[in-house]
């Protein structure tokens, strides 16, 4: 079998094609890729691979330089989102291989982050220079808040109950109109982030809200008329992921963080989804707790990375630079 791919497809082309793909998130769309470039300084270059017995994938993707510029390396899967090979039905692993195998006569630095949606790994296997790297999402079953309470840990429904005797106010609103109320929050509950990796600047959720359209939706909870805390929804397909949670500082984190999470819940079940996704937690065991007293459960992915010789040079000489830099440091603190 044979592969070819068409390089660089118009937006609509990649949007008509998601929407034939039961397993895509929004995450896989022009709007959540754009934003991204715009904001980090990213070019699109999204493709579709066919194959010789007419079968195709799409593989959203954009490029980025590294060791300053001196590469040019092909990601699919930007701004912590899912990527991966997009497919009408699943592929027999042979294809994907086969796939990869020609994406990366065009771009020898690849870098795929795996849709843990999918109902098998849409991303290469070790083997053709791929390094792998186990990870996860934390995702939930939708249902009635009823029956969703039935699977919350004796605690989490404890701060439910207490979110209703204090009287939270929730708002669930188109996400276009709200950017300036939305950042207000945003920006004042980033100050308390244990890690500030992945705090994004105002010129991204510009760019997010309008290219994200009916797809985007923010959940306000509000004390005394004034928003507190806000979740922005993106729903596509059957899933609808939890892109940005910030709860100002000062405010009963349990209660109203409960308020805001069981909002974006009812929302997306009410939209007809079937999955919320939480995201992943990295090594916060606070905030996978927080994820798990929902109901939630981890859903596998990879990363996997291929490095051309010219990555694989820079990446030894970065490596003996950084060990030199230590030796001297050392030496300078023992003399």
């Amino acid at each position: 079998m044979r592969a070819s791919v068409r390089w660089n497809i118009p937006e609509t082309d990649w949007e008509a094609f998601l929407s034939a793909c039961p397993r895509a998130t929004f995450y896989h769309t022009p709007a959540w890729y754009r934003a991204n470039a715009e904001t980090y300084g990213l070019e699109l270059a999204s493709a579709v691979i066919q194959l010789s017995n007419g079968e195709e994938a799409l593989l959203p993707m954009a490029i980025r330089g590294k060791y300053r510029g001196l590469i040019r390396e092909a990601v699919a899967g930007v701004g912590g989102g899912y990527g991966g090979l997009v497919t009408p039905k699943p592929w027999p692993m042979d294809w994907v291989q086969l796939a990869f195998r020609e994406v990366a006569t065009r771009y020898s630095e690849l870098f795929v982050y795996s849709n843990p949606f999918e109902h098998y790994f849409n991303a290469p296997l070790p083997g053709f220079g791929f390094r792998m790297t186990e990870t996860s999402t934390q995702a939930l079953a939708l249902a009635d808040l009823d029956l969703l309470r039935e699977r919350y840990s004796r605690s989490r429904r404890k701060q439910c109950r207490k979110a209703m005797a204090e009287g939270y106010q929730i708002q669930v609103l188109p996400a276009r109109d709200e950017l300036d109320r939305f950042y207000q929050v945003y920006e004042e509950a980033v100050v308390g982030w244990v890690s500030q990796r992945w705090v994004r600047p105002r010129l991204f959720f510009e760019r997010l809200l309008a290219y994200g359209g009916d797809h985007l939706k923010i959940c306000f909870v509000l004390h005394e008329g004034q928003p507190i805390g806000a979740r922005l929804i993106a729903s596509y397909g059957t899933v609808g992921i939890g892109v940005i949670y910030a709860l100002k500082r000062g405010h009963d984190q349990g209660s109203a963080s409960s308020a805001l999470t069981e909002s974006a819940l009812a929302h997306c079940y009410k939209e007809g989804l079937r999955f919320y996704d939480f995201g992943a937690s990295g090594s916060l065991a606070g905030i996978r707790y927080f994820k798990e007293s929902f109901g939630a459960v981890p859903l596998p992915g990879v990363l996997a990375q291929r490095q051309g010789i010219a990555g694989r040079v820079l990446g030894h000489a970065r490596s003996a630079a950084l060990w030199g830099a230590r030796l001297i440091h050392h030496a300078d603190g023992t003399g």
